[in-house]
């Protein structure tokens, strides 16, 4: 597997910490979102009207069939109001600097460089190995995280909940405010159990 890190892009959106911390329900600490809950970052990048993160996970696992890492960058979108991202590795983003205006400018540079660097991302278009990694991976992925927005939507409309975040806690539990109520707690989708805390293992 390559060692290069991912590198996520977005729009930027004004007070977009508070955004996050009003509805993930989650503490900022230093400057970030509590990480033993969450692990990307964005912060206002190169990129006029973009935010950036530079994650330091490797760029593979965005593309993992588990989704872990997907999910993570997927709650912290939703939380923001946006709906798509980029992700690409380290070596794509050298020749970035601030005289590129957006993404957008940025992504049309790539794709008259290399027009077969630039896909949209769509898991029936990867091939995944025995653990689970994909094979064919390349270049810059725009991803609009349109299956995990339908199984939110699902999710809330089965359960009369709002859903905080699609990441799992626990033996597969998301974190809810059920309707009509302020409390954060836990759902698992499987068994439909809801509770206050999760389970001790």
């Amino acid at each position: 597997m390559a060692s290069r890190t991912i590198m996520a892009f977005t729009l930027y959106k004004p007070n977009y910490m508070q955004l996050l911390e009003h509805n993930l329900m989650l503490p900022i600490v230093s400057g970030q979102l509590n990480p033993e809950h969450y692990l990307p970052n964005f912060e206002l990048g190169w990129l006029q009207n973009t935010l950036c993160d530079v994650g330091f996970v490797k760029y593979y696992l965005y593309f993992h069939k588990d989704r872990k890492l997907r999910i993570e960058y997927f709650d912290i979108i939703r939380a923001m109001g946006l709906k798509d991202i980029w992700v690409m590795d380290e070596m794509l983003t050298y020749g970035l600097d601030d005289s590129f205006t957006s993404i957008y400018e940025f992504i049309d540079h790539l794709q008259k460089d290399d027009p077969k660097s630039v896909n949209e991302f769509n898991t029936y278009d990867f091939n995944y190995d025995e653990d689970g990694y994909c094979t064919n991976i390349y270049g810059a992925y725009h991803d609009n995280f349109q299956e995990l927005f339908e199984n939110v939507e699902k999710i809330e409309q089965q359960f009369n909940v709002h859903v905080l975040g699609s990441k799992t806690f626990g033996d597969g539990f998301i974190r809810v405010v059920p309707n009509g109520e302020y409390n954060v707690m836990f759902l698992n989708t499987t068994t439909s159990e809801l509770v206050l805390k999760l389970p001790t293992q």
